[in-house]
C-alpha cells in the first residue's frame, strides 16, 4: 500500500469517524442534593401560544416562555403523554388515567385544538439518581423536547423521534428537573403528539420523581453545624 493510500484512508477513517456521537454528559455531585421528597411526581405548567408561531422548534417555546405568562397548572406522576394535534389538552393529559384530573386554568381544556395547537407543557420537580454511575435518558417526543438535570441540558432536540444522551452522575441523590415539552400544530395538519421520559429504556417511575424535596435530618445537623461554627468564628474574629 502506497504512502498516499495509507494517508487518503486516515483522513477517510477521520471523516467517517461518528459524528453522530455525542459527547457524553457529566453532572457533578454539587448538585445532587441529600433530602427527601416532599411529595412524589412533578409540577406541569401549560401556555398556549399562538397559532403557527412555535414551528415545531424548543427554542421558540422557550421563549415564549420567557415573555408571556402560563395559563394553567397541574401535576403529573410521570412523563408519559400521548395524542394526536387535534387532542384536547385534557385528554393529552390524562391518556393513561393519572394526570388530568387536577388541571387548573383555561377553559379551553377540554375543547379540541384548544390545547395542543401550539401547546406547551414545562415539568418541574426534582430526579432521584439511587447510585453514580451512567445512564440513558431517552425522551420520544412529536415535536420537540428540552430536559434539563441538575441545570444541565442532557436533551434538546426539534421534531420528531426519540432522543437519547449518556449521562454520568458522580453521586447520587435528587437532582433538579426540568422539561418543556412542545406540541406545534402546523399548517393545520393533524399528526401525533407525544412525549415520554425514560432512564435506560424505562418510564421514569413517580416514585424517582419529586415535586419538591427537604434535606434528610443529617444533613440539617450537618448545616446547623456548620452554622454554628461560622458564628463562632465571627465572635472571635470581633475580640
Amino acid at each position: 500500500m502506497t504512502l498516499f493510500s495509507k494517508s487518503f484512508l486516515a483522513v477517510a477513517a477521520l471523516a467517517l469517524a461518528p459524528l453522530s456521537a455525542r459527547a457524553q454528559v457529566t453532572i457533578s455531585g454539587s448538585e445532587a442534593q441529600d433530602a427527601a421528597a416532599v411529595a412524589n411526581g412533578l409540577n406541569g405548567t401549560y401556555w398556549q401560544a399562538p397559532a403557527g408561531s412555535t414551528n415545531e422548534q424548543i427554542g421558540s417555546a422557550l421563549a415564549y416562555i420567557a415573555a408571556n405568562q402560563a395559563v394553567g397548572t397541574f401535576s403529573t406522576t410521570e412523563v408519559n403523554y400521548n395524542g394526536v394535534d387535534d387532542s384536547s389538552l385534557a385528554q393529552f393529559l390524562d391518556y393513561y388515567g393519572t394526570n388530568g384530573s387536577n388541571y387548573s386554568g383555561t377553559t379551553g381544556f377540554q375543547n379540541s385544538y384548544a390545547g395542543l395547537s401550539d401547546g406547551i407543557l414545562q415539568l418541574t420537580g426534582y430526579l432521584y439518581v439511587g447510585s453514580p454511575g451512567t445512564v440513558t435518558i431517552s425522551s420520544n417526543h412529536d415535536d420537540a423536547v428540552q430536559v434539563s438535570i441538575g441545570g444541565t441540558v442532557v436533551v434538546s432536540a426539534g421534531c420528531c423521534g426519540t432522543t437519547s444522551e449518556s449521562v454520568t452522575f458522580t453521586h447520587a441523590g435528587w437532582y433538579a428537573l426540568d422539561l418543556t415539552y412542545l406540541n406545534s400544530e402546523y399548517n393545520n395538519f393533524s399528526g401525533q403528539a407525544y412525549v415520554t421520559l425514560s432512564e435506560n429504556g424505562q418510564i421514569i417511575s413517580n416514585a424517582d420523581l419529586a415535586t419538591s424535596v427537604v434535606p434528610e435530618p443529617a444533613t440539617l445537623a450537618l448545616l446547623a453545624g456548620g452554622l454554628a461554627s461560622l458564628s463562632l468564628l465571627r465572635r472571635r474574629a470581633r475580640a
